[in-house]
């Protein structure tokens, strides 16, 4: 079994059923692939391909994968690369038409059994990394339905219905040794390498913008996770990044988490997305004690009526405290905002500016709003004529063409996103703060890439 992260023109984030492009040069794990590589193991050699930040061309891809000769494969592809992967992936089986070839991304939640007409290359898709449905599927199907995996048999085409969980789940080690270390950066590690880690999966939350809580929400066992953390450890990582949506959100198995990091592996450092209504006095106290030291958190939007609308529901005032809290226990605190709802002007936007500077925070994360594929919002838009279903070009920095706002265009919110990122960032207060927080290498080198991309319109 291959795991292909394909060729593309720019630094594709594909993963996770909730894909966009790198603003900058930070390229965290595939982590629909890395999951997969543990699962696949139990019953296949498996290998990966990573075309995509090898900066390999598609016949040099090819060309690789002709010297693994697998059986099958199973390739990412989102939204933002799809033309690109599309005309891969033909030419792929074009050149080696005895591959398997299985597709996962969020196109395929997205559009189902019709993906087998438009790419009639494909042997089957799977909607969820996050089980061993894809080990029914290699087993030989026989025409029978598979959870979550929709395949052709014969000149018929299968469809599995869409099933995550909820409550408990369990998923073995990934193959770490796969993920070669030098093609994986983030903004907010104290530590290079770093290794990305998933503790849950989906969230429990129902803010409308985002695909993820369209996914169930599932925990794994402590004790698993612990154990993940420690072979990481052993391969020579000092670094992790938890790519659970929302970190600590069950209390109780937070502070179990927090301290068996602290007494497993006390060296370790960390970061996580987590949100403002989450992050009380005794979690941030326990994750600031087992080694994290930088969180994530939606701020979004200046706009209670949206926050309520788009279902987010958080306040300024939870925004003001969680930071505060955050900074007590000297955590870096990252926030992340959306720009250009469909009745933004340009007033809106520039409240949510605003917003970003009142607040404390270390970082800040402008994206445009885009209509993410799975996403509830992006089927209320679709109702209400907002937007154009054949376009699925997810851009979260350049915008969606088709997005129909009602008083700004795609170019205003461009040079307005800019104009915002250079506000926050800019300012010499932030700048001096900044440096007086340095405590790595790894940040500095992280500063000045950031600050290089932010100078150059990034």
């Amino acid at each position: 079994m291959l795991l292909l992260n394909p060729p593309g023109k720019q630094n594709y984030l594909r993963d996770y059923y909730c894909t966009s492009i790198s603003k900058s040069d930070y390229y965290y794990h595939p982590i629909d692939l890395l999951y997969l590589s543990g699962t696949l193991s139990l019953e296949h050699d498996v290998f990966f391909l990573e075309a995509l930040r090898r900066g390999l061309s598609k016949e040099e891809t090819i060309q690789e994968i002709r010297r693994i000769n697998p059986q099958a494969l199973i390739c990412l592809v989102a939204a933002p690369s799809f033309e690109e992967d599309s005309s891969f992936l033909r030419d792929l089986h074009n050149q080696l038409p005895q591959v398997h070839i299985v597709g996962t991304g969020d196109i395929f939640r997205e559009y189902r059994e019709k993906m087998f007409d438009v790419m009639p290359f494909l042997t089957a898709t799977l909607v969820d990394f996050s089980t061993d449905d894809i080990l029914r599927y290699l087993q030989g199907p026989q025409g029978n339905t598979i959870n979550n995996v929709i395949y052709r048999h014969n000149s018929h085409v299968i469809v599995g219905p869409e099933k995550h969980g909820h409550g408990q789940f369990s998923i073995p080690t990934p193959c770490i040794d796969l993920f070669e270390k030098r093609y994986y950066t983030f903004p907010f590690v104290r530590h290079e390498p770093f290794m990305s880690v998933l503790s849950d999966f989906g969230c429990p939350y129902g803010c409308t913008f985002c695909p993820i809580s369209t996914l169930g929400f599932k925990m794994r066992p402590i004790e698993e996770v612990i154990a993940e953390l420690k072979r990481i450890w052993e391969t020579g990582y000092r670094e992790v990044h938890f790519r659970d949506q929302t970190f600590a959100v069950n209390k109780e198995r937070s502070l179990k988490l927090c301290e068996a990091i602290k007494n497993a592996l006390p060296d370790l450092t960390w970061s996580c997305f987590s949100r403002v209504d989450v992050l009380d006095e005794d979690r941030v106290q326990a994750m600031a004690q087992s080694g994290c030291h930088t969180v994530i958190v939606g701020i979004e939007f200046d706009n209670d009526q949206m926050q309520k609308l788009l279902k987010k529901n958080i306040n300024r005032h939870q925004m003001i405290n969680a930071i505060k809290i955050c900074h007590k226990h000297k955590l870096n605190v990252a926030g992340t905002f959306i720009l250009g709802l469909p009745d933004d002007d340009e007033e809106a936007i520039l409240r949510t500016s605003a917003l970003s500077q009142l607040l404390d925070l270390d970082f800040a994360s402008f994206n445009l709003a885009t209509p993410r594929l799975g996403s509830t919002w992006r089927r209320q838009l679709l109702d209400d004529d907002r937007i154009n279903e054949k376009d699925f070009k997810m851009d979260t920095v350049k915008g969606t063409e088709s997005f129909k706002r009602a008083k700004l265009n795609q170019q205003q919110l461009r040079q307005l996103r800019l104009k915002i990122e250079h506000d926050f960032y800019l300012r010499p207060e932030y700048i001096l703060n900044r440096v007086r927080k340095l405590r790595s290498l790894a940040e500095f080198k992280t500063l000045l890439r950031n600050g290089f991309s932010i100078l150059h319109g990034g």
